[in-house]
């Protein structure tokens, strides 16, 4: 049987987008706008552009188990970063998977183009062919 939907907006169903948003939901990658009310269903957006930030934090999920913490003390530049992203940007910083616009801007704001989103899975692909 095809499992519940996770998110309002992505029914549930063996073709795309389902099988795939269900399986970065299921992996901890993904996880959908906050809602109103715990009860409530989240909302994915899965035809949405995705913003610089969210790509840096579905990264950061996708590679948590291979990605070295930053020595104490090492906190990523960018000025321009939300706090609430600290934890998750500053690893994939470090390990240089990810880059700024300059060596202290993010622009977390700006949706990533197709080409950014490609760079950064190929750095995270290569940490994880460089570790057991």
């Amino acid at each position: 049987t095809i499992p519940a939907a996770t998110f309002s907006d992505v029914p549930s169903g063996a073709g795309y987008p389902f099988v795939y948003v269900e399986a970065a939901a299921a992996a901890g990658i993904v996880k959908g706008f906050p809602t109103a009310t715990p009860s409530e269903v989240p909302r994915f957006g899965p035809y949405e552009n995705v913003l610089r930030i969210q790509v840096a934090q579905m990264l950061a999920r996708a590679g948590s188990e291979k990605l070295d913490p930053p020595p104490p003390g090492i906190v990523h530049p960018f000025y321009d970063a939300p706090s609430y992203a600290e934890a998750e940007l500053a690893p994939i910083w470090q390990m240089g998977i990810i880059k700024g616009r300059s060596s202290v801007v993010y622009d977390p704001w700006t949706p990533a183009t197709r080409g950014q989103v490609a760079e950064m899975l190929f750095r995270l692909r290569s940490v994880f062919q460089a570790r057991p």
